[in-house]
């Protein structure tokens, strides 16, 4: 038979069993490094030998051969194992021509659990989280082990022993960047082993890092005091919007000019994508098609914000053009519009000043007001000024 390896000041059982050719031989040894009891003596030839233990501290052990499957063999009582929480089975790798020492099972006081996991919170990472960064941990092994996994869902339920809450996993070092899919929440695990009693161990701190937004280069080009920058929006795969922040400090959004690229060639800008290269602001349509151009001012309160007010007439003063202007207005912040009659904006030579009333069948009170304006061009056009004429309520209004 051979020794058992225990731990140092540990009150420690341990059971072995030896088979030679004819007699399977289960040895009691009562402490670590103590002398082996005989307690069951049997002629069986088993092909499978198991070993079972209820919460209680029942031993039963039973053999598989040729004619019975799983028979009790020895059933046997140890009371220290009621509250012991480390049990392992393990081969002491022992072997000769005529016997093989196959197990040993080894139980110890709860001071003695040689390995623990800790499980993290789970992260939430968003929507527009694109890769991880650099996992960075602290931890004093002392002469221990310590494993980090990192698992990734795309919702908060992961438990990480089991695999169909998460969609995928890795162990990871510190100072690595994690392989794995990205998704939109990760938990952190950190296993903890000890090869003997004495170790301790500590973590410290552990982090995780992830980049947000598109990763996608983003052009721009600066030109007549407007800069231009072209981003991907939403799932876009390429660049499918143009922001601009214009003269007057106020940025518009432009879609329908894919920039990926961009350059100011001899005071002319070009803008490029998988389609080719272009010339921008070269005409007023989009290669014969129309452009569309919609402005929606903020929320003015013409009188106070607790103050109802009036609306008379609105005047819109315009440069000459061949295309029509499309105004709406909305009150209170209800998204739904109101439309003012449309403006077609070369009825007269030069400058167009067009009075608007709002007539008896439209909303003419509010506490507050924004102006659409839209309009679908081929040609040159703008709009200079909007004016709103009202009369402010004297009385407040819940």
């Amino acid at each position: 038979m051979s020794s058992d390896r225990g731990y140092a000041g540990s009150s420690q059982d341990s059971y072995l069993f030896r088979i030679t050719d004819t007699v399977l031989d289960v040895m009691y040894q009562a402490s670590a490094g103590g002398g082996g009891i005989l307690i069951s003596s049997q002629v069986i030839s088993p092909t499978k030998l198991s070993v079972t233990r209820s919460a209680d501290g029942v031993f039963i052990t039973s053999f598989t051969d040729s004619v019975v499957t799983d028979a009790p063999m020895l059933r046997f009582t140890n009371t220290n194992l009621k509250t012991s929480n480390f049990l392992v089975i393990r081969d002491d790798g022992v072997q000769s021509n005529d016997f093989f020492t196959m197990n040993a099972v080894e139980t110890s006081t709860p001071n003695y659990v040689l390995s623990s996991t800790f499980t993290s919170q789970t992260f939430n990472l968003g929507q527009t989280a694109n890769s991880l960064g650099v996992f960075s941990a602290n931890s004093n092994p002392n002469g221990a082990q310590v494993t980090y996994g990192i698992y990734s869902d795309t919702d908060s339920l992961i438990n990480i022993r089991n695999p169909t809450t998460f969609i995928a996993s890795q162990t990871i070092l510190p100072g690595a960047i994690p392989a794995i899919r990205i998704s939109s929440y990760v938990t952190v695990s950190v296993l903890f082993t000890r090869p003997t009693s004495s170790s301790t161990i500590s973590l410290n701190d552990f982090s995780i890092s992830w980049i947000d937004g598109n990763p996608l280069r983003a052009a721009s080009l600066w030109l007549n005091q407007r800069y231009w920058i072209g981003v991907a929006i939403g799932s876009a795969t390429s660049n499918n919007v143009v922001l601009v922040f214009d003269r007057n400090r106020q940025w518009q959004y432009w879609t329908g000019v894919n920039m990926t690229g961009a350059l100011n060639f001899n005071g002319l800008p070009y803008f490029a994508n998988s389609a080719g290269v272009f010339q921008a602001e070269s005409g007023y349509n989009d290669n014969g098609a129309a452009i569309q151009c919609r402005f929606k001012t903020q929320n003015y309160y013409p009188s106070k914000p607790n103050y109802a007010s009036f609306f008379r007439t609105l005047y819109l003063t315009t440069m000459n053009s061949a295309e029509t202007l499309i105004s709406e207005y909305f009150v209170n912040g209800v998204a739904g519009g109101h439309a003012f009659p449309d403006v077609v904006m070369d009825a007269n030579a030069g400058y167009q000043d067009v009075k608007i009333p709002f007539t008896t069948t439209m909303l003419q009170q509010g506490n507050f007001i924004s102006l659409k304006f839209s309009v679908d061009s081929t040609t040159n056009w703008r709009l200079l000024n909007a004016s709103l004429y009202f009369e402010p309520d004297k009385i407040t209004h819940d």
